[in-house]
């Protein structure tokens, strides 16, 4: 392209100085080019539209429409030669880079953009990453550090829990001697995944707890409610968005608690430590068939479309816990979600505008509602198989599964909020 003589980016229209991967181009635009080959990276659409307007005149260019733009102009991802391997043993100090994440914390990423997970057992430390200033978002950024210690203490309680199964089962207390041993997520049995769903219970209450002022208001049979529903919604969302990280382009497996996943491919080794099912291959195609259908192919490819930024995340950790509707709500519960939701939206409006630069958040506001719509569907599935599960043995009443779903509050049985 040339305009008075002067040849121009055929990405951006500034000044171009020479062809950089076989096309005129800018030096900035060609250097963004080779950033997102090399880290591999991944951008959200600023209006979700896919069609942003890419020149040197826009003062925010869209990522994800200016890479869209410099392929369809000849550049070409093989013609990158970078020197991956170095820049893939060092921390980027490029501002637009995603942050390091664990495989057993949330994953740390830049709010515009989402890292590819280039291994599913990839090391990476935890860490928190700041969302916003504390005044204009105190509850997400409350949450979010909230989320963070919670990972941590899940991480913890779930190891343990795996250890005992283990030494229950004969295996022996297997111990993990090196730190990247202990970020694998491991397979899960039935006795592990019952042993975590009780952890669950005293660290998401505690989530709620120093989250939400609320409720510590309610009473116990409220209480109980609210978590009773989060955790399940939990293992729906959480479950499905960290399979995807963990274990990119394969639907054959699911994160089933914080650090252990079922495989599709032999969910009869589920049920090894399971005395009490006797038809183990019918059982394991039930809950094979149960994963693969709601939470694999319906939850995942909505997440898929939606490709979520950490704020947005950390924004539904927050909405699952009060959710629009609950069959045993009370009137208390209902008004502290309705006030709940309006913060969190407002925070997310400004998030939005100000951080991500949109004119236009109807598109990232009707992927949220679409997530929640459907993880309510699907928890409320779940209760209804719980039923066939329970006939079938495959969960018994007494077992933690079975209560964290379908059982109401009951202070002789369980502990006290």
């Amino acid at each position: 392209m040339e305009e008075d003589g002067m040849r121009l980016c055929l990405v951006c229209t500034a000044k171009s100085d020479s062809a950089h991967f076989g096309v005129d181009s800018c030096r900035a635009c060609a250097a963004f080019f080779r950033r997102t080959v090399t880290l591999q990276k991944r951008y959200i659409c600023r209006q979700g539209t896919q069609n942003c307007e890419v020149n040197k005149d826009v003062r925010y260019i869209c990522r994800r429409c200016r890479y869209i733009k410099c392929l369809s102009i000849g550049m070409h991802p093989d013609n990158v030669h970078s020197k991956a391997s170095k820049i893939s043993d060092c921390p980027s100090t490029d501002g637009d880079s995603a942050g390091p994440s664990s495989l057993l914390t949330p994953p740390s990423f830049s709010d515009i953009e989402i890292k590819q997970e280039p291994s599913a057992f990839k090391q990476l430390s935890p860490c928190a990453v700041s969302i916003g200033s504390t005044e204009e978002m105190p509850m997400l950024n409350r949450i979010q550090e909230q989320y963070r210690m919670t990972c941590c203490v899940r991480q913890s309680a779930e190891h343990a829990a795996v250890l005992n199964t283990n030494a229950m089962n004969g295996v022996g207390a297997f111990l993990w001697q090196r730190q990247e041993e202990q970020n694998r997520p491991r397979l899960a049995t039935w006795g592990s995944l019952n042993q975590c769903t009780n952890s669950s219970i005293d660290s998401m209450s505690e989530f709620a707890a120093n989250c939400f002022d609320c409720f510590q208001e309610m009473e116990p049979q409220e209480k109980w409610v609210l978590i009773q529903h989060y955790i399940t919604s939990m293992f729906i969302f959480e479950g499905s968005y960290r399979t995807k990280k963990l274990f990119p382009g394969h639907d054959d497996k699911f994160m089933i608690s914080y650090i252990t996943y079922i495989d599709l491919n032999d969910v009869e080794s589920f049920f090894v430590d399971a005395t009490s099912v006797e038809d183990k291959a019918g059982a394991a195609k039930l809950l094979r068939d149960n994963i693969k259908n709601s939470l694999v192919d319906w939850m995942g490819t909505i997440l898929e479309r939606a490709e979520l930024t950490e704020t947005e995340c950390i924004a539904l950790y927050g909405l699952l816990m009060f959710p629009p509707y609950l069959a045993k709500g009370t009137p208390r519960i209902a008004k502290y979600t309705h006030e709940i939701h309006q913060t969190i939206h407002r925070e997310l409006n400004v998030f939005y505008k100000e951080k991500m630069r949109l004119e236009d958040t109807s598109a990232r506001f009707a992927h949220l509602t679409a997530i929640q719509l459907c993880v309510q569907g699907i928890v409320y599935k779940i209760k209804e198989d719980m039923e066939i599960y329970r006939l079938l043995n495959i969960f018994d009443e007494s077992s933690y599964v079975y209560t964290v779903v379908q059982r109401d509050y009951t202070p002789q049985k369980y502990r006290e909020f």
